[in-house]
């Protein structure tokens, strides 16, 4: 047997043809049947997915190199608030061999006593649609750092009147259980610097009113009025 495309000389369409052997069971009769079948549109359409597919396929690329050279840990999470995807970043963070097992196993960024609280902020921005921030204290790379956390709300639904139907109209399943599209997107900056340099200031604010505190002079600070 064989399956063969042709092209159609004459009108240039795409032509298959397949040929089978049939047989009686004593072999005394043998037929050879050739089938030829017009797949012009099927074959278009493959055409059209396959480019379509590599060209997702380099633009995923691109964006997972992007979010994977950043130094900011960035995750998603989905209609569960369960971790879907981190970047490279995050899978250093929390010393795990890659994102799929970060996934896998849901390993929070937050420590564990602040796993829930983590988990309440996704919550609060995708209920409310609002960006959501807190600051969290973690041990990153063998260090205590403040991290700023950052809660985003995402739809997938970009065009609410027509991002469900399908070609014939109809309802299309949602990606995710509740039918909301809508996910939360983080990222943890690091602000250790920042702490760092208010707690700074604010010694040497108590250490000059302390040392004017000492002194046998009477002091007074006047306002412009």
């Amino acid at each position: 047997g064989f399956t063969i495309e042709l092209n159609h000389a004459a009108t240039g369409r795409r032509i298959e043809g397949r040929g089978v052997r049939a047989s009686t069971d004593d072999d005394i009769l043998s037929v050879d049947m050739v089938w030829m079948s017009d797949v012009t549109e099927g074959v278009a359409a493959v055409d059209t997915l396959t480019k379509e597919n590599q060209r997702l396929i380099e633009k995923n690329d691109r964006l997972q190199s992007a979010l994977d050279g950043l130094v900011s840990p960035v995750w998603l999470r989905d209609d569960d608030l369960s971790l879907i995807y981190c970047n490279a970043a995050y899978v250093r963070a929390v010393d795990a061999r890659s994102s799929s097992d970060v996934t896998s196993r849901g390993r929070e960024i937050a420590p564990r006593a602040a796993v829930r609280e983590v988990r309440a902020l996704a919550a609060a921005a995708r209920a409310s649609g609002i960006t959501r921030s807190a600051p969290f204290h973690m041990v990153i790379d063998g260090s205590r750092r403040l991290m700023e956390v950052t809660e985003n709300p995402v739809s997938l639904n970009r065009h609410e009147d027509d991002s469900n139907k399908s070609e014939y109209g109809e309802d299309t399943p949602s990606l995710f259980g509740d039918g909301s599209g809508l996910m939360t997107a983080g990222v943890a900056y690091d602000v250790t610097r920042q702490e760092e340099l208010e707690t700074r200031l604010s010694r040497e604010t108590a250490s000059h009113a302390e040392v004017l505190e000492r002194l046998g002079t009477a002091i007074a600070v006047f306002g412009a009025d």
